[in-house]
């Protein structure tokens, strides 16, 4: 069964297109129709295996793309759920969303999930690939409830490991999320890549999108030299709340709390 959320359900879509025997099932979060300038919606039309669609009404970048896809993927028993809110790719199995979408993919797991012995990766992928890759772990877990998944894991973790052999330079290999500081470190010295999300708070602050006064009163928070003069920028930064941006603010918050410890 191929799994992805966001840029990994669009690449679910594509390779369960491309190599109809991959797998039995596709469960797809939130994805969208293009990836990286490549249609996915040809893809979708294409697919003959059962696939599950999910997606959250105001998702600011597949509320219209996934319902699409699911319509074009009429032919291989495709399933849409739509859950209140802005949630996009992982989210959706987190918080509000989650009972409504854990339901339905574990009603699909039960329906279309494998029901066969763990794959092993040259019978997956072929053995050009297999020679060439890292050592591979076989993996099958039942749950309590009787649910069947299989799969190969290389190396650190699935995606992780394909990020790495495309963006080395990031460390994706190493470390997950935008919070780490080796993470923000590369993202500061290299920018962000295709697969960062432009919308996250700290991407948007890399990328200078936030307003002058934003970034005055941040530097001058990290500058300040004496408690006195720490004080009289957190009077200022009181005082100029109605001219921040609703994501300003709580930044200027986290960084004044880490200057004051």
């Amino acid at each position: 069964m191929l799994v992805g959320a966001s840029e990994g359900a669009k690449a679910a879509i594509l390779a369960a297109a491309a190599r109809p025997k991959l797998a039995t099932a596709v469960v797809a979060l939130s994805p969208e129709r293009y990836l990286r300038g490549t249609d996915v919606l040809p893809a979708a039309r294409k697919l003959r295996v059962p696939t599950l669609f999910a997606v959250s009404t105001n998702d600011p970048y597949s509320a219209q793309d996934t319902p699409a896809l699911a319509h074009a993927a009429s032919r291989a028993h495709a399933q849409l759920v739509t859950v209140p809110g802005d949630e996009h790719g992982v989210d959706l199995v987190r918080g509000a969303p989650a009972a409504t979408v854990a339901a339905a993919a574990l009603d699909f797991l039960m329906q279309y999930g494998p029901h066969r012995r763990p794959p092993s990766l040259a019978a997956e992928c072929g053995p050009n690939v297999a020679a060439g890759a890292p050592k591979a772990t076989a993996v099958a877990f039942t749950a309590g409830d009787g649910v069947q998944l299989h799969g190969v894991v290389l190396g650190q973790g699935g995606t992780m490991v394909v990020l790495a052999h495309e963006y080395p330079e990031y460390g994706f290999e190493r470390h997950k999320g935008y919070c780490t500081p080796e993470h923000q470190d590369a993202i500061r010295r290299l920018g962000p890549c295709t697969i960062h999300r432009k919308s996250f708070t700290f991407i948007r602050e890399l990328r200078g999108e936030y307003s002058a006064l934003f970034y005055d009163l941040k530097e001058r928070l990290f500058a300040a030299a004496a408690a006195a003069e720490l004080e009289a920028i957190e009077r200022e930064l009181d005082a100029s709340r109605g001219a921040l941006a609703d994501s300003e603010r709580p930044a200027l918050a986290e960084a004044k709390a880490f200057v004051s410890n």
